[in-house]
Parts: C-alpha cells; structure tokens; sequence
C-alpha cells in the first residue's frame, strides 16, 4: 500500500489559511473541501497502520475533526504545513489507540479472576417496601401504572399467547404545575 502524500497542494494550502482567517466556523464551504481532500488519504493511513476497516474510518474523522478544530482556533501557525500537521496527527491518534488498547488488556489480563461473572440467568429483584412506600406517599388520584405486553422473543409483528409474553410495568407520577411530567416512582 503506498503512503500517502504528506506535501500540501496550494489548494489544501489555501483551504486551510481560509478556514484559519474565517471567523469559527463560517468557512463551511472551505471545510467540507478540507475534509474532501484529506478524508481518503488519512484513511488509507488508518487501513495501513491499524489494519481495520472501522478503525481507519474512525481514525478520519477524529483526525480531521482535531485539525478543523485547530484551524478555527488559530493553532496551525503555517498553512503550508497542513499536510504535516494532518499526518501528525494521524501518528499520534494511532499511538494512542494503541497504548490504550494495550492499557485496556494488561487490566483486562490483571483482574480478570477477580472479576465475578454475573448470572444472567437471576431475574432482578423488586423492592417491594420501597414501592409501598412511594405509593403510600402520593395522592391517589395522582399515581397511575401503565402497563406494556411485549413478546418475550423480542418480535413485534407477531401473534403472541399470554404465556410468551412479559409484562413491563411503569408507574408515572407526576410532578406540580401545568402540564405534569412523567416521573418514574422507583429508578
């Protein structure tokens, strides 16, 4: 895979002294054709170094959102050298990603023992005082529970026998002044 080209066109040169002169924000013409022009060549940089598709892709759009950001700010002192400034950052993202990575699996492999796996198979347990006691607590024609079938396959469009179906139940409590917000009781 070839490298890609770091030397700016006077195009990219003249792009980015644009977006740098442009009150924040305003150059959005001058942007978008800043992002055109890099936007393939730092992904291919990205498929090079990382080795994966959603990575480079991921790779573009944080390098060139860091370099329009950098641009608006005034933080590029030479436009000349936005090919330098955009492959440079592309460098350090890579860096990072990697030392992250790496981070996240020496922690991984350091307490993976002492990590419990959860049972998913035990249903969440329902408190059933504290939802006495918030019933307790409001005016009875102020509570209402509302009430949702849904089938337990997850399907929507489907015929659903009673035994194949979940309950889900919210109860709604509204607050003071106009028109009440919900709020569940229990979070």
């Amino acid at each position: 895979m070839d490298s890609p080209s770091i030397e700016p066109s006077r195009e990219e040169a003249e792009l980015a002294r644009r977006i740098a002169g442009a009150a924040g924000g305003s150059a959005r013409a001058a942007e978008t054709e800043l992002y055109r022009c890099f936007a393939p060549r730092v992904r291919r940089y990205g498929l090079k170094h990382l080795r994966d598709e959603q990575a480079a892709s991921d790779l573009m759009q944080q390098v060139l959102l860091l370099t329009i950001e950098a641009l608006r700010a005034g933080k590029l002192r030479d436009p000349e050298q936005i090919g330098s400034f955009v492959f440079g950052t592309c460098r350090m993202v890579v860096l990072e990603l990697r030392r992250g990575g790496a981070r996240r699996e020496r922690l991984r492999m350091q307490y993976a023992d002492d990590v419990p796996i959860a049972d998913a198979s035990i249903a969440p347990r329902l408190n059933h005082e504290r939802v006495a006691r918030c019933l307790d607590g409001l005016a009875e024609r102020k509570v209402r529970l509302r009430e949702y079938r849904v089938p337990r396959n997850g399907s929507v469009n489907c015929s659903v026998a009673p035994e194949d179906e979940m309950v889900i139940a919210r109860l709604d409590v509204p607050l003071g002044g106009g028109r009440p917000p919900r709020r569940p009781c229990l979070p």
